[in-house]
């Protein structure tokens, strides 16, 4: 199992980049599950699983502020703030293999 809190910081330009895939753990080689929590109460992150295309938000606003996945195949997800959303963020990343959490 690994997990991590990872800080994103605010972005004062119009097009955020991806920046540098986060590893989901070299143990885990290609994970079966993966949760993803933004645990800012204010800023939108959004995640990428190919560092290329939005996939999806992580909204504290709407409900959507956690994510979990099963039978994830990526060994790394990519994130940022959204643009026009303000930051900075914290993202709680957690990956595992197996049944239990």
């Amino acid at each position: 199992m690994s997990s991590h809190v990872f800080q994103l910081p605010a972005v004062s330009n119009a097009s955020p980049s991806w920046g540098s895939a986060i590893s989901l753990g070299p143990s885990l080689g290609r994970t079966q599950h993966l949760m993803l929590y933004n645990k800012s109460t204010t800023a939108i992150v959004e995640y990428s699983h190919d560092g290329t295309n939005v996939h999806g938000e992580l909204d504290p606003a709407d409900g959507t502020r956690g994510q979990t996945f099963d039978g994830y195949s990526a060994a790394s997800i990519y994130l940022r703030i959204k643009t026009g959303s303000t930051g900075p963020a914290s993202v709680f990343v957690k990956a595992w293999s197996g049944g239990g959490a």
